[in-house]
């Protein structure tokens, strides 16, 4: 049985390392699959194709992200325990691309660019950022194949969670 595959064409918007280069080209055949293992895949469908979804992950509760962070986090600690930064690079990438989506999906709006100023400007402003976090993702973004860079987004995660908790438990109020 052969799967029926769709490509789409990254958007220069979203060709910044360590996600996506110039002329890069996603291809899939299961939204959900691809939306957890594709890096801002759901961003980037949003942008090529608009109507493709009838409703959108920042369109949701926060607490209705899916994101399977712990999975991931076990394997990337397991890398990094047998020395293997090279294998826990993508993982790292994927655990990334989740944080900064779960950051500005929370906000109600897509990831329109990964340019780092954009970007930066963007998280920065955020009412629930966590603290320090242009300096701190920066790192991450520039060698998340290093250790270093596993504590600090797993920090991060941390430090968003729970401030996206007290920023919605305001809100609501």
């Amino acid at each position: 049985m052969h799967r029926s595959e769709t490509m789409l064409e990254v958007p220069a918007a979203f060709c910044f390392p360590p996600f996506y280069r110039k002329q890069d080209q996603i291809t899939f055949s299961d939204i959900v699959m691809a939306g957890t293992e594709l890096p801002f895949f759901y961003d980037i469908l949003f942008i090529e194709k608009p109507s493709a979804l009838s409703s959108w992950p920042w369109e949701q509760s926060p607490q209705e992200f899916n994101n399977n962070c712990s999975d991931r986090r076990s394997e990337i600690a397991e890398a990094f325990r047998k020395r293997d930064r090279k294998r826990a690079g993508k993982p790292m990438i994927q655990s990334l691309a989740l944080f900064i989506d779960l950051a500005i999906w929370s906000s109600g709006k897509p990831v329109e660019t990964l340019s780092p100023s954009h970007l930066m400007a963007k998280i920065k402003s955020l009412p629930y950022a966590p603290l320090n976090i242009e300096g701190r993702l920066s790192y991450i973004i520039k060698q998340p194949d290093h250790y270093l860079s596993f504590i600090q987004l797993n920090q991060l995660e941390e430090e968003l969670k729970k401030k996206l908790a007290v920023y919605f438990s305001k809100k609501k109020e």
